[in-house]
Order: C-alpha cells, then sequence, then structure tokens
C-alpha cells in the first residue's frame, strides 16, 4: 500500500521483537570468521545489516516506500519459516495500522470536502470561502496520503472550484460582469469537483447574461448577422469569408483587428482551412482557444454550430478510430463511449486521446495535465511490444498501484498473467524489483491557457502530428 504516511511504531511492538528474535536465530550470535565460511554464507553482512537497519527505519516511519523497502530486503535475504510467519504476522499488524490511519485521512477529507460544498453555495461574499482554501490547500500539501482512495483529484478540482467561485463573487460584488460570467465558466468546467447542481450555475449565466443585455443592446454588428444567416453548413463558408472580407474592406474599423468583422472573418477563415486540409486528408488543425472581449465574443459565437459541424467530423481522425459519433449523438456521450471502448481494450494510447479530447470539449485547461499513470501505462505497453518483459510488468504494476479511474486494472491484469505464463523468470525479477523499489515523487503538473486540436493525415504511411494538446499563439 503506496503512498500513506503512518506514524511510528512502538518500540515494544510484540509482530517486531519477534521478527527481530527469528531474524537473530538465523543470523547466529558470531559472524563467520573463516574465508570458507564467509564463501559458504557470502549474504551474512546484508543480514545483519538488515537487522541493524530495521527498528530504526520503523521508528523514523518517513513513509510507506521506505517501511516496505527495508521488509522487501529481510524477505530476500532470510530464508527460515520462522522468519517468514514472523514477517507474515508483521506485515499484518502494520496493515491494521495502516488501515486505520486511512480510515482516519479519509473522514477528514470528507468532512473538509463536505462543508466546503455546504459553505460554497450559500456563500455571498469572496471573504466567507478564504478558510476553505485555506484547508484545501492544507489537504493538497498531504497529498501523498490520498492515493489509494482516489482523492488527489477530488481535492484538486474541489479547490480549483472553490477558487473560481471566489473569484466569481469578488467580480461580481465589485460589477465586474464579463469577468465574473468568465469565473463562473471555469468554475462550470471544473466538472469532477460536482459541488453545486449545474442546474444553478446555468441559472446564475442567465442572470448574469440578463444584466449584460443593456450593454450589448447598443453593440451593432452590422452585415454580419445577413451573411452568417446565410451560412448553414460548411459548405457556405467560401461565400461567408469572400462576404466578410468585401464588408471589413468597406468598413471604418477595416486596421482594427479586434472588431467584430475581423473577429468573425478570422475565425470563418481559420475553420475554412481546417476543413480544406482535412478533406485533403493532410493534417489540420482546429483551433478550440476562448476570444476574449464582449464584441469579439458575440462575432466569435456565431461560429460555433460551424466549429461544432467539423469536430464532428475530424474527431474520429483525431481519436485513430472509425467509429464516429451517431446522427444525433451528443459529443459528451459519444466521448464516454469511446472511453469505455478504450477502457476494455486497455488501449493507453486511445485513452490518453480521449482525456485529450474531453477536456478540450468540456474547456478545461486546468485539467489537461494527462495522470502519470497514462505515461507509465503507455510505457508499459511499448516496452511489452518491444519483447522487454521485465521492464514491462514493473510498468503495469506502477500503472496500478496508482488507482486512478483511467487505468485499465481488468486489462493490465490480463496482460501481466499472459507475461508470467509466457516468461515466468523475468515476470518473477521483475516483481521482486517493484517491491523493493520506493514510489518516485509525483510530477510537476503543467497549465495552459489555449489550446488547438491537432488532427493528423489520413494516410497511416505518412508522418503525422501526435494527437496531443499544444498551447494555441495568441
Amino acid at each position: 500500500m503506496a503512498g500513506l504516511v503512518v506514524g511510528p511504531l512502538k518500540a515494544q511492538t510484540t509482530e517486531l521483537a519477534q521478527l527481530e528474535s527469528a531474524m537473530r536465530e538465523e543470523l547466529g550470535d558470531k559472524p563467520p570468521r573463516s574465508p570458507d565460511e564467509k564463501r559458504y554464507d557470502d549474504g551474512w553482512e546484508r543480514r545483519a545489516m538488515n537487522l541493524v537497519q530495521l527498528r530504526p527505519t520503523f521508528s523514523r516511519a518517513a513513509n510507506n516506500s521506505e517501511i516496505d523497502s527495508i521488509l522487501s530486503q529481510v524477505e530476500l535475504n532470510y530464508h527460515s519459516e520462522k522468519v517468514r510467519q514472523s514477517l507474515d504476522k508483521f506485515r499484518a499488524a502494520l496493515q491494521a495500522q495502516r488501515e486505520a490511519k486511512e480510515k482516519a485521512v479519509v473522514a477528514e477529507v470528507e468532512a473538509v470536502l463536505a462543508r466546503v460544498a455546504e459553505t460554497v453555495v450559500k456563500a455571498r461574499g469572496p471573504a466567507e470561502l478564504d478558510d476553505l482554501v485555506r484547508d484545501l490547500n492544507r489537504l493538497m500539501d498531504r497529498r501523498d496520503t490520498y492515493e489509494k482512495h482516489n482523492l488527489n483529484e477530488r481535492i484538486r478540482s474541489v479547490r480549483q472550484f472553490t477558487i473560481y467561485w471566489q473569484d466569481y463573487l469578488d467580480h461580481l460584488a465589485a460589477g465586474r460582469l464579463d469577468q465574473a460570467e468568465r469565473s463562473l465558466q471555469d468554475a462550470n468546467g471544473v466538472t469532477p469537483a460536482n459541488m453545486i447542481p449545474r442546474s444553478d450555475i446555468l441559472a446564475r449565466l442567465s442572470e448574469l447574461k440578463k444584466r449584460k443585455e443593456p450593454v450589448r443592446d447598443q453593440l451593432s454588428l452590422p452585415g454580419i448577422n445577413d451573411i452568417m444567416a446565410k451560412t448553414k453548413t460548411l459548405a457556405d463558408l467560401p461565400a461567408a469569408i469572400d462576404a466578410l472580407t468585401n464588408l471589413k474592406a468597406s468598413s471604418k474599423d477595416s486596421g482594427d483587428a479586434s472588431s467584430p468583422v475581423a473577429t468573425l472573418l478570422r475565425e470563418l477563415t481559420n475553420l475554412q482551412v481546417c476543413y480544406d486540409d482535412f478533406k485533403a486528408g493532410l493534417p489540420a488543425v482546429l483551433s478550440l482557444a476562448h476570444v476574449e472581449g464582449v464584441n469579439q465574443s458575440r462575432a466569435a459565437s456565431l461560429v460555433l454550430p460551424l466549429k461544432i459541424e467539423l469536430l464532428r467530423m475530424v474527431i474520429p481522425r483525431f481519436l485513430r478510430i472509425d467509429q464516429a459519433p451517431g446522427k444525433d449523438e451528443p459529443l459528451d456521450d459519444y466521448i464516454a463511449r469511446i472511453m469505455q471502448l478504450a477502457l476494455e481494450r486497455g488501449d493507453a494510447r486511445l485513452i490518453m486521446r480521449v482525456y485529450d479530447l474531453r477536456n478540450l470539449i468540456n474547456s478545461t485547461p486546468q485539467s489537461l495535465q494527462l495522470s502519470p499513470a497514462l505515461f507509465t501505462l503507455l510505457a508499459a505497453q511499448n516496452q511489452e511490444e518491444a519483447g522487454q518483459f521485465g521492464p514491462a510488468v514493473i510498468s503495469y504494476q506502477k500503472a496500478l498501484r496508482t488507482g486512478v479511474d483511467l487505468v485499465p486494472a481488468k486489462a493490465i491484469g490480463a496482460r501481466l498473467d499472459a507475461i508470467k505464463a509466457s516468461h515466468p523468470a523475468e515476470y518473477d525479477a521483475a516483481m521482486k524489483l517493484f517491491l523493493a523499489q520506493p514510489d518516485p515523487a509525483p510530477p510537476p503538473s503543467g497549465n495552459f491557457n489555449g489550446y488547438s486540436l491537432k488532427i493528423p493525415g489520413s494516410d497511416p504511411q505518412s508522418p503525422t502530428p501526435h494527437s496531443t494538446l499544444s498551447p494555441t499563439p495568441h
């Protein structure tokens, strides 16, 4: 059980004393004296060192990996039945202590998350959430204790949601309606948090839009609505681009790159380029970045139906699969269906692509750092395909140990069983190495603001970009 910090064991723990006694009995009272004796038992020094290090390790109890490592060394270096039985009893006692600690930690986390959910919905000002953010930050500092119960992602999501909500309340109180709307949309995008019913957030967004209508009524987009009314499908893009080009040339704001006409023309041109490249079987890029500003956002929103139409076309090639969304199938349902297929197959590459896509569609850039478990699973599949069965076993086990939902445990179990059956010696050696290794530190997370969907070319023999996320230049 990796990751959970346990308190130091009491020095007089019965199971620990019994284990030390069994180790001393196998070790003997005196070291071998003659060269022949040393050659006969060249592991005596290692066993003696294990005995010396055992109690100090448990007194420190820095982390589970250090404790498990010393126990694995004892298991490898000692061979008597008495040591084995004492080791089993001690591990059972340790397991009971860890489970009690886990239960207490999980209860504490659940209590904090419940208090956050209760407080956020009632908060009327940003200051009311300061204590909650501090509590969540404190939980984040102990993130290595939550791996088994999948609490890491929940804590991160709830913390991010609370910060967005605090920003929303602050902007709302100051009358910054555009910023309040953006913060509310950001909070709505943190779907794993599940803090407030989505209908409540949508109602607040609707209320914000009503409050902003008097401002928007003063904004005019001459000629744009007429042009877009005729632009029903992607086939209508060339005519719309020509009409907008003429409108921009005759506009008094023709040199303003941030004007609604210029914004809409840029959006349609990007769609046309992507559409043309896609039809030609070339690699293509579909920008899904947000557009800033009220006028620009309003103009860009006119392109949304066309962007969704193109998105539904390019998704299967992005995912490298033959299954396209059904005619009336919502994109969220399609993505969930393909993710389930990827998990059933145990296909790490497809899981990663679907994970990328899901975050892009839901506009959640804060969630775009991929789970380390997926990279580990991908490494395992690459190693197995390369015939490196020992490293593959270790990577599969590391992926399993993370306990995240994106790791297909059943499929990994089947691969490990297959390797064990076909390469038993390499499997056994790898498992000993895996059990003796400490857990690695969590990798640093990344954070970007805008993203594009990179669609590979249709020719599988030609070089194609990886279906990963890349920052979109602003």
